[in-house]
């Protein structure tokens, strides 16, 4: 899956994907301070989605 990835992916090594991860984890613990408590329940769903996909990538099931 990994070297089906488009090339600029690969062009920082996988930082840029790093980056982007953070910044959607720093958005919601800032908006969820601001009065929207409802988004750590969205981020925490989120994170549990990411969790079943890398049980079924590492579990060969995909």
């Amino acid at each position: 899956m990994l070297g089906q990835m488009p090339w600029f992916v690969h062009m920082l090594g996988g930082k840029l994907t790093l980056a982007t991860e953070f910044m959607v984890l720093l958005a919601a613990m800032m908006l969820a301070a601001n009065g929207w408590p409802m988004l750590v329940w969205v981020y925490l769903g989120y994170s549990g989605l990411n969790a079943l996909a890398a049980w079924l990538i590492l579990s060969d099931q995909v």
